[in-house]
């Protein structure tokens, strides 16, 4: 039991920043269909798809920056550009801005995931990595199980805008934590 609460802190920041990461991934995927119908616009399926794409194509493209010793600029990077493009979302003057807005977060989402996940293994020696990269995995659930609901109350409160801004403002507090913690 120790010895998991020992793996458990190694991992705590990178875990801490996933979940951070993981509001804007889950904010687009539950909330932009809603956002653009409320808004009128008509190309929701093009925002989702764009989405994908963009996910896809960073990793596939730009998948072997995940090798080396950069990973936490990478993640940095990727925190950066999430952070940008939310909060460019929030405040899209229509939906054609939207899209490229969400292809933006899209393409950033796409190698944060991975490039955490090797620094947190990376803090273990090699018989916790996998007790590390459930602990690690469990950042994400946590993130996913709760931004639906969480981000759903400001939206409702707020507006759309203000619920993708609060997005952004998690991948930017996740920057700042990961520009915080030593490599």
């Amino acid at each position: 039991k120790a010895a998991g609460g020992k793996v458990f802190g190694k991992v705590l920041v990178p875990g801490a920043v996933l979940f951070l990461h993981g509001v804007g991934f889950v904010s687009i995927e539950a909330f932009v269909s809603l956002y653009f119908a409320a808004s009128g616009w008509s190309m929701v399926t093009v925002a989702l798809s764009l989405f994908g794409i963009s996910f896809v194509a960073v990793r596939l493209s730009l998948g072997h920056l995940l090798q080396g010793n950069r990973l936490q600029r990478l993640a940095a990077l990727s925190l950066a550009c999430q952070a940008l493009g939310l909060a460019l979302l929030a405040f899209s003057p229509n939906q054609y801005w939207a899209l490229l807005f969400v292809a933006l977060v899209g393409g950033s989402c796409s190698l944060t995931f991975p490039a955490l996940g090797t620094l947190a293994a990376g803090r273990c020696s090699p018989h916790e990595r996998g007790t590390a990269m459930a602990f690690y995995a469990g950042f994400q659930d946590a993130s996913y199980a709760l931004t639906g609901p969480v981000i759903g109350l400001v939206i409702q409160a707020h507006g759309y805008g203000t619920g993708f801004f609060a997005a952004g403002l998690c991948a930017l507090g996740g920057l700042v934590l990961l520009r915080r913690a030593r490599p």
